[in-house]
């Protein structure tokens, strides 16, 4: 889960959920991490151990949205299993980590072919 800004809003918080190869769910504002996690037969809780470079953004509005598809041959080449967040001093790309999502703070360069997001032009 992470707090965005994207200008003319207020801050939003992102929950993203990969689950089986290609499929990917995205909500806003639907989970509070101020409650505690209660999930029957598991301990869960949130982690505080946010890298450096992920915190540097913190305060940064969000410029850039796409939507990305893995090009490598192998299982999941053609399915869009990332998401990739442009700040203005920074990346965040999300990614399918089987029973978690992953996450890269660089750019994901030509390992996916890169839809990018944004308002319609019409």
């Amino acid at each position: 889960m992470f707090n965005f800004g994207v200008p003319g809003y207020r801050p939003e918080w992102v929950e993203i959920n990969h689950w089986k190869f290609d499929e990917v769910s995205i909500a806003w504002n639907t989970i509070d991490p101020k409650r505690a996690l209660d999930w029957q037969d598991f301990h869960l809780a949130w982690r505080d151990d946010t890298p450096d470079e992920l915190a540097a953004l913190v305060g940064q509005p969000c410029s850039a949205v796409e939507l990305l598809m893995w090009r490598n041959r192998d299982l999941v080449e053609g399915t869009i299993v990332s998401l990739g967040f442009g700040f203005p001093n920074g990346q965040v790309t999300i990614h399918n980590a089987l029973d978690e999502n992953g996450i890269e703070l660089t750019s994901p360069g030509d390992r996916y072919a890169r839809y990018t997001l944004g308002p319609s032009d019409s």
